[in-house]
C-alpha cells in the first residue's frame, strides 16, 4: 500500500498556528508573518535578517498573551532561522570560496589515489575547465539543503522519543532497561514507519544515531573531490567512500567524509542504477529539493557504512538475496550487485521498510527518503 502525506512548509505551519491561536494578531506579530512570506518568496540574506529582526521585536515588546501562546512556535521559527542563516551563507558563497566552504573543502589538485579509484584521468583534450560560479552555486545549494533536511530528520526523531535510553550502568554492570513505549500516532511516526518499518526501539536508535552522524559530519566538513575529468567521473553523479565516523571523548567528530562529484550532477538527471531510465529524484533543476535525498543517501554511506540493499518483490521475497542476513556481518542487507539491483526509489524503499525493516534501517536510500519527507521535498 502506498502512503502519501502532505506536509506543511515552515511558513504554512507558522501561519496555521497564528491563525488558529491568535485570530487578531498585533502589528508586531503580523510583521513576522509578512517578513516570513517575503523571505520564502526570495531567500536572500537581507530578507532573512529582516525576519529575524521582526521576531526579536515581537519577543521583546509584543503582547504577553501572544508571546505565551506562541512560545513554542517562536522557538521553532528561531531554529528555522538559525538553519537558514547557515544555508544562505553557503548559497551566497562565491566561486572563489571553493576552498573555504561551510560544509565542504575542495581537495585540489585531485589526489592520484582518487583518480586511480575512478579508472584514471581522461585525455587532456576531453577535460572540462575548472568549475565556475554556476557549478559552485549548485554544489553549495545541494549541500545546504541536504544539511537542513538531515538535521530536520534528526530533530523530528529526537522529538518522537525524547526520553531515549539505550542502557544504564548499575553497580558496575550495564543493564538494558525495558524498551521505550511505542510513541503515539503522529505525522512523524507515520513517516518513520513508512521509511523504516514497524516501531522497534533498537532500530529507532540506529536511525537516530545515523542522522546524528550525518549532521555532525557535515559540520566537520566533507572532503570533496572533482572527478569530472576522470574516466568514471565523466558519467558519475556523486558518491562517498564507505566509512564510519570517529569521535573523541566529547563526542566531537574527528574524521572527514570523502565525497567525489562527477559530471552527471550538473547535467540535469542521472540514470537509475536499477534500470536505464532517468532518475527524476536526482535531477537538479532550479532547486536541489531533488538532490538533497541523493546527498543524504551518500552521506549515509560515508558516515555509518550504510548499504545499497537489493530490491524486494511485492510478496516480500528478494529479487536478489543480500550478501548476508546475519546482523553485524559487514555484508548484512547489501546487494551483491548494487550497480543493477538496489532499492533506490520511493516505492522500492517503502516496500523494503514494510517487508524487511531490519535491512531498511541500514539502507542508504531510506535515509534519503525520510530526510526529503521531513522537509516536504517534492518527488
Amino acid at each position: 500500500m502506498s502512503i502519501t502525506l502532505t506536509r506543511l512548509t515552515p511558513l504554512q505551519q507558522w501561519e496555521a498556528q497564528v491563525n488558529s491561536l491568535v485570530p487578531t494578531p498585533s502589528p508586531q506579530l503580523a510583521a513576522i508573518t509578512t517578513a516570513f512570506q517575503v523571505y520564502e518568496g526570495a531567500r536572500t540574506q537581507t530578507n532573512l535578517a529582516d525576519l529575524s529582526a521582526k521576531l526579536e521585536v515581537w519577543r521583546t515588546t509584543g503582547l504577553l498573551k501572544e508571546r505565551a501562546i506562541l512560545a513554542g512556535d517562536a522557538k521553532d521559527l528561531e531554529l528555522y532561522i538559525t538553519r537558514a542563516e547557515k544555508a544562505n551563507q553557503v548559497i551566497s558563497a562565491k566561486a572563489s570560496n571553493v576552498g573555504a566552504n561551510q560544509f565542504y573543502d575542495f581537495i585540489s589538485p585531485l589526489p592520484a589515489d582518487v583518480a586511480a579509484d575512478c579508472n584514471g584521468l581522461l585525455p587532456p583534450s576531453l577535460h572540462l575547465p575548472v568549475m565556475g560560479p554556476q557549478e559552485i552555486i549548485k554544489i553549495n545549494e545541494a549541500f545546504s539543503r541536504a544539511y537542513e533536511a538531515a538535521c530536520a530528520a534528526r530533530d523530528a526523531l529526537a522529538k518522537l522519543s525524547p526520553k531515549l535510553v539505550t542502557g544504564v550502568r548499575i553497580g558496575g554492570a550495564v543493564r538494558t532497561p525495558p524498551p521505550a513505549p511505542t510513541p503515539p500516532a503522529s505525522p512523524t511516526m507515520t513517516l518513520y514507519t513508512t521509511w523504516f518499518g514497524a516501531w522497534d526501539h533498537a532500530r529507532f536508535t540506529k536511525v537516530l544515531n545515523g542522522f546524528e552522524d550525518i549532521c555532525d559530519a557535515f559540520d566537520a566538513k566533507v572532503q570533496l573531490y572533482d572527478i569530472r575529468n576522470t574516466t568514471d567521473g565523466s558519467g558519475w553523479y556523486a558518491a562517498c567512500y564507505p566509512a564510519n565516523v570517529t569521535r573523541d571523548t566529547n563526542r566531537r567528530v574527528t574524521s572527514r567524509v570523502r565525497m567525489v562529484m562527477g559530471r552527471s550532477f550538473f547535467s540535469g538527471a542521472i540514470p537509475k542504477r536499477s534500470g536505464g531510465t532517468f532518475n527524476a529524484q536526482a535531477a537538479f533543476s532550479g532547486t536541489s529539493d531533488a538532490t538533497l535525498g541523493t546527498f543524504v543517501h551518500e552521506m549515509a554511506h560515508g558516515t555509518f557504512c550504510a548499504v545499497d540493499a537489493p530490491m524486494v518483490n511485492p510478496d516480500c521475497t528478494w529479487t536478489l538475496a543480500p550478501v548476508s542476513m546475519v546482523p553485524g556481518n559487514p555484508g548484512f542487507g547489501l546487494s551483491p550487485n548494487p550497480g543493477s539491483n538496489q532499492s533506490s526509489t520511493p516505492d522500492m524503499d517503502r516496500l523494503l521498510a514494510q517487508c524487511h525493516p531490519a535491512v531498511a534501517v541500514f539502507n542508504a536510500d531510506n535515509y534519503g527518503q525520510f530526510a526529503r519527507a521531513c522537509v516536504g521535498a517534492s518527488i
